[in-house]
């Protein structure tokens, strides 16, 4: 069976790394097709997983009609030469055109409830709609619902190794600790008129984690020259294990957030956006608190660190036993449809 994967995220290199993995060795051809964004194609070239970028990120809307078009071209050149069985991706929007156009499959994947102009653009051409049971659309007869957190697909213990290089590389010394805080551009499109926290509220975020250690920056554009010292620098690879090791995790970006959470470290969202996941983390695991201010994360940091490490990874284990494996749950999916 051939698969095109349409990877356009770095967080989507997570979630389909050990599915590609497991259908290569099943003897299927496997092709990933990219995209120039972030640390996307370098996450990939560590891991070694052969792609085909199609595109690089633009910016604006017009920017990214323009090279949604220059995509689409691209992945229909790139499927007559494939000629794949099945498409799969998340949002996977020039996969779900390509799909329609050739008359293939395509199994999309949806986790973001406000991505409204992508699930436009794409969820009319998918064959079928994955997501969670804590998803809080509903989009008909070819939805099919999952009960897990996706960021289990690669955060789980059967799949997930800790890398104590990620703590070198970081500068940091064994049992220091730490916390992580993370920080988004707001600039993909379903975060159009959404701001971020100002520079004062992350002066103020980053001295109250101070106090019970070493601070971690991650973010996407520039910090305020008295933050600059507090940048991570390590290979994108090597991230998850540095949220491993956290002892807290605060930040705009929802991905991680349910990384840190599926790996038993508490977690603080500063988002007036909601999604299911983070909802169902929040109400059935106490793993992460969904906020929308400076002052109300800087609380919740204090409420949460005073539960103590073991009270999540407690937490942690009970959400491994009742959630299914991602991972195999979309090998199978695949299978089944592509074959």
């Amino acid at each position: 069976m051939r698969i095109l994967v349409e990877i356009t995220h770095p967080a989507q290199v997570h979630f389909f790394k050990n599915a590609i993995a497991i259908w290569r060795r099943h003897g299927h051809r496997v092709l990933v097709a990219s995209r120039e964004k972030d640390c996307l194609t370098q996450l990939l070239d560590e891991l070694g997983i052969d792609h085909v970028c199609l595109s690089r990120r633009s910016r604006g809307l017009l920017g990214l009609g323009w090279e949604l078009l220059h995509r689409d071209v691209k992945m229909l050149q790139l499927a007559w030469r494939f000629k794949p069985d099945v498409f799969v991706g998340r949002f996977a929007l020039s996969a779900s055109h390509a799909g329609f156009l050739t008359r293939r499959p395509c199994i999309v994947f949806e986790d973001t409830e406000h991505a409204r102009l992508q699930q436009k653009l794409s969820l009319p051409f998918a064959s079928v709609i994955c997501s969670t049971t804590s998803y809080m659309k509903d989009w008909g007869p070819r939805q099919q619902r999952y009960d897990s957190i996706d960021h289990l697909a690669y955060t789980h213990p059967r799949y997930f190794r800790s890398d104590a290089e990620a703590l070198r590389q970081a500068g940091l010394a064994p049992g220091e600790p730490y916390s992580l805080l993370r920080l988004v551009s707001w600039e993909a499109a379903h975060d159009r008129g959404v701001q971020g926290l100002s520079c004062k509220d992350v002066g103020e975020l980053v001295a109250c984690l101070r106090r019970s250690g070493r601070v971690m920056i991650s973010c996407e554009g520039a910090l305020p020259a008295e933050l600059e010292a507090y940048r991570i620098t390590i290979p994108a690879g090597m991230m998850l294990s540095l949220l491993a090791g956290a002892h807290i995790y605060v930040g705009e970006g929802g991905s991680m957030a349910s990384e840190a959470a599926c790996l038993g470290v508490p977690a603080v969202y500063v988002n007036r956006l909601q999604v299911g996941y983070l909802r169902c983390l929040q109400e059935e695991y106490g793993l992460v608190r969904c906020v929308q201010t400076a002052g109300q994360a800087i609380q919740a940091v204090e409420q949460m660190l005073a539960q103590g490490a073991r009270h999540y990874q407690d937490q942690r284990k009970r959400l491994l036993v009742e959630k299914i494996d991602v991972t195999q749950y979309v090998v199978d999916l695949v299978e089944k449809i592509g074959g």
